[in-house]
């Protein structure tokens, strides 16, 4: 694939911001990324097991720190856990109540978790 871009590659690159992380360059729109920065994206978050922010890349390291991968995906056997969001980042998982109306059951990965969480009013997200 790199072989097929690298022709126009200085054209594409031109209207994109490029951000590092972990001594990787990624580009994107600069629109995506001020939307990505915004505090509704920053903001803690329930996903689903198999949601997009997680399945749609390759290389799940901007969002699912390395050491935490396998709470998410025990085994590596293709079956992802929902997962808790804070700044964008995977900071634990999270499963169903067993009584209706009860909030769901967080499990962080490290403690404490940030004021942005603690303060949350978390609850599952839409099926």
């Amino acid at each position: 694939m790199v072989r097929e871009v690298a022709p126009a590659w200085e054209q594409i690159v031109d209207g994109l911001d490029e951000l590092t992380l972990d001594g990787v360059s990624l580009y994107a729109a600069p629109e995506v990324v001020e939307a990505a920065m915004s505090r509704a994206t920053l903001a803690p978050l329930l996903t689903a097991a198999f949601d997009e922010i997680l399945l749609g890349y390759a290389d799940r390291s901007a969002t699912v720190p390395a050491r935490f991968a396998d709470h998410i995906v025990p085994g590596g056997n293709g079956m992802f856990r929902p997962v808790v969001l804070d700044g964008a980042r995977a900071v634990g998982t999270w499963s169903a109540p067993m009584k209706p109306g009860a909030p769901p059951r967080v499990e962080l990965f490290e403690h404490p978790p940030s004021r942005r969480l603690a303060a949350a009013r978390l609850s599952m997200p839409a099926r």
